[in-house]
């Protein structure tokens, strides 16, 4: 029997582990570290997703135009995406009832999970923006203040999540993280009924307990504290305690669209307030300006391609291609 198929899509350190554990502490619920599998069907008609040792952008254009020559190619194209989900999700939940996705940049391509599995449901957790940005910041980069990876979050991120919001539809729930780790016994139960799954204290009371197979997944944020803890949500001001964090953050928030922000539930202003409502050190954290020049020439000299060829080089491979790069 297949699984009811659940899909948590947020912004990458928006607490997305700490949902999946209280939900999978459920003995009725399945789930993995991070599947990630759904990705490559998205970036499979993307000439932009990456390289590969193909050519990826040659691949991407051949299948698309191969989909647009089948009659009905599209809605075939997503029932077999679909049918492909349904048997890998069946194989997984190893008969239990409900099974768990959560990768979070399944952000990119909810239209498509909407059209291959309708049946399925999604909850889109949301975070503060900029608490986002330092919990990055601080579990990728050790706290310097790096961010050059994850444009793609910062940018196509929102925008995505804020399209999901609006478009809303009777199978998906949006759930604030910080509403979450302040009442987490209210917000699962709404959850768990907008899934059709039963509520246990557990799920907040040993929710630690869930093992979830897979190597990938949150290194550090459900391990912090002992408990549910809301200690989290202002934590992230002590990280912009410099005026040149701060400005650069200013900077980021404004390459944002306001109206997504209204949508997502943190308006610019408010934001804002948040950001300067206490005074910064002094100094002028040549740290942080370093770490962003750094992280500028990495980009202009795109870091990550040279970084990969070098891994093959040590390793004596011989390609270096295909991870994503964000431009």
């Amino acid at each position: 029997m297949t699984p009811q198929i659940v899909f948590i899509a947020s912004l990458p350190r928006s607490g997305s582990t700490l949902l999946q554990k209280m939900l999978s502490a459920s003995p009725q619920v399945a789930s993995s570290a991070e599947p990630w599998i759904m990705l490559p069907f998205w970036g499979m008609r993307r000439p932009d997703t990456g390289r590969s040792i193909y050519f990826h952008y040659v691949a991407a254009d051949a299948i698309n135009d191969f989909v647009g020559n089948v009659p009905n190619g599209e809605a075939v194209f997503a029932d077999a995406v679909g049918d492909f989900a349904r048997r890998m999700y069946t194989a997984a939940a190893q008969d239990r009832p409900v099974f768990v996705d959560k990768t979070p940049r399944y952000y990119l391509m909810l239209p498509l999970l909407r059209q291959a599995l309708p049946e399925a449901r999604t909850v889109v957790l949301l975070r503060n923006p900029l608490a986002v940005l330092a919990s990055i910041c601080e579990t990728f980069n050790r706290g310097r203040f790096i961010w050059f990876e994850y444009w793609l979050d910062w940018i196509e991120g929102h925008r995505c999540l804020a399209q999901a919001v609006r478009e809303g539809g009777s199978h998906q729930v949006v759930v604030h993280y910080e509403n979450l780790v302040a009442e987490p016994e209210a917000i699962l139960r709404g959850l768990c009924t907008d899934i059709g799954l039963a509520y246990s204290d557990e799920m907040v009371r040993n929710y630690k307990s869930a093992a979830l197979p897979g190597r990938m997944g949150d290194p550090t944020g459900v391990h912090r504290y002992a408990s549910v803890s809301n200690a989290s949500i202002d934590k992230w001001q002590g990280f912009y305690d410099t005026a040149y964090r701060r400005r650069v953050a200013e900077q980021m928030l404004r390459r944002l669209d306001p109206r997504d922000l209204d949508t997502l539930g943190y308006p610019l202003p408010r934001l804002l307030e948040q950001l300067h409502a206490k005074p910064p050190r002094a100094g002028a954290d040549w740290r942080s300006r370093i770490d962003r020049a750094t992280g500028s020439l990495a980009r202009v000299v795109d870091f990550r391609y040279l970084q990969a060829r070098w891994r093959a080089r040590r390793q004596g491979a011989p390609h270096a291609y295909g991870y994503y790069r964000e431009n």
